[in-house]
């Protein structure tokens, strides 16, 4: 089996699980992973939202946009990256019917661990050089301890996973400040990879 077929299996695994029952409402699909397979970079965002729902593709909405002008500025093509999320399906149910983890994030704590799992094994089988982690929430799939971004913000942890702002940032607050903040981080990011072609 090659790893394209792993992939696909493992969304299948994913999307049958009754872990993720009730995020499986009526018009809501799986969106899984895009991208080259043994990519330099491998960027993971929280869920997919409404625009990536409904073109099954992660990353085309808002966030989508800005992360594409995050990379290119930093002098990173998008399309060599492979673009995928914590979980898979639009959690699109009222905050009030389910639980959160913290103040952002609107997932079941199964949920949340249950996506971690199907992660780990996603990131084996794209086998990416330099995984990006968006946000809170894919930074605490890898590293539950850790519960600040801001931290370890454009940090290259374990020699693979460097922590990035999520892109949907900048849709609250386009500020200069803001944009700077975030592009200072991407702009690590293709340090690091140049860093280890430099290397070779």
């Amino acid at each position: 089996m090659n790893q394209r077929e792993e992939l696909e299996n493992l969304y299948k695994q994913y999307a049958s699980d009754p872990v993720f029952a009730d995020l499986r409402q009526p018009g809501i699909e799986l969106v899984p992973g895009r991208g080259p397979l043994n990519p330099d970079i491998m960027l993971i965002g929280e869920a997919p939202g409404e625009m990536e729902n409904a073109n099954r593709l992660a990353f085309v909405g808002k966030a989508g946009n800005n992360l594409t002008m995050l990379l290119q500025r930093a002098g990173i093509d998008p399309y060599n990256v492979f673009l995928t999320n914590v979980v898979k399906y639009w959690p699109k149910s009222p905050v009030k019917y389910r639980k959160r983890i913290n103040k952002e994030e609107n997932f079941t704590y199964e949920e949340a661990d249950a996506s971690d799992g199907y992660l780990q094994e996603e990131i084996r089988i794209v086998a990416p050089k330099i995984v990006g982690l968006l946000g809170r929430f894919p930074l605490q799939a890898i590293y539950p301890e850790k519960t600040e971004v801001f931290r370890d913000h454009g940090l290259l942890l374990d020699d693979k996973y460097v922590v990035l702002y999520h892109p949907a940032v900048l849709n609250y607050d386009p500020s200069p400040t803001r944009k700077a903040l975030l592009q200072g981080g991407y702009n690590k990011l293709k340090e690091y990879l140049d860093e280890r072609a430099a290397v070779r």
